[in-house]
């Protein structure tokens, strides 16, 4: 990694406090309606400086959590709360009818070059193409009390965007769904991992969020019966306003496995 792209991967002091005292305010720690602590305190409260806190504020009232008033002080609005998603997942059926149900706004259905996408590296591996090739993509946004909360993005061959018509994600449907109803569909392995990630320029200008605000990103890779890769999809879920629940068994909980041998 050369010094300008680490610099780049550094997230902004003012954005990690923002982000602290979100998680803070859906928590209840700053309760709706009461009053903030001095700049002073909060600066010492996170090791940083009062101008650092002072552009965190600016991004709080911006974004209607906070309040400020002249000789009174700084406020936690007593109305606005950011939305929290939940999304339980058992199985993939659960991922795509997340999708399915929600509302879902397309910003795009594209070919591009793979070297221009978000994931060259994955795409190479996935679906054995070169940069110089073209792979078929779709951008959707997840959208709450008409605010976008998170951005959906599909990665398919190119011949099979070619088989879905704009007009069927009008009606909301979800891309397995509009691709099961073209062609026969037999799903084989299908894999998911999450990892904590930075929202780029083109997340910022859909999400209408700051460069460089933490997501979750849960990227699932897809494959037919037969081996062949399908599609991988990017749900980039931002992180003060998503929750993901599993359920966990306990059931089949072996307590001998933790008595001395």
């Amino acid at each position: 990694m050369t010094v300008q792209q680490q610099q780049k991967s550094i997230v902004p002091l003012y954005v990690r406090v923002v982000t602290a005292m979100k998680q803070k305010i859906v928590a209840g720690q700053y309760e709706r309606g009461s009053k903030l602590a001095s700049e002073e305190n909060i600066a010492k409260e996170f090791g940083v400086s009062r101008i650092t806190i002072r552009q965190a504020f600016a991004q709080l009232e911006q974004d209607g959590l906070i309040t400020r008033q002249r000789g009174k002080g700084t406020f936690v609005t007593d109305t606005t709360i950011p939305v929290i998603l939940q999304s339980k997942l058992t199985n993939f059926q659960d991922m795509v009818q997340n999708v399915a149900d929600a509302k879902i706004n397309t910003i795009s259905m594209k070919k591009i070059r793979v070297g221009n996408s978000r994931n060259p590296r994955e795409i190479h591996e996935f679906f054995g193409l070169p940069n110089d090739d073209e792979i078929g993509q779709i951008l959707r946004t997840l959208t709450w009390d008409k605010t976008r909360l998170h951005l959906v993005e599909n990665y398919l061959p190119v011949e099979l965007l070619e088989k879905i018509p704009p007009k069927e994600f009008r009606q909301k449907k979800a891309v397995m769904r509009i691709l099961h109803n073209k062609i026969d569909i037999q799903l084989g392995k299908a894999e998911a991992f999450f990892e904590a990630t930075l929202a780029d320029q083109e997340i910022a200008d859909i999400l209408g969020c700051q460069v460089t605000e933490p997501f979750l990103c849960e990227r699932v890779f897809i494959r037919f019966a037969s081996g062949k890769p399908l599609q991988m999809v990017n749900y980039y879920l931002r992180g003060d306003s998503y929750k993901l629940r599993f359920d966990i068994r306990t059931d089949n909980f072996d307590f001998s496995a933790f008595e001395d041998q």
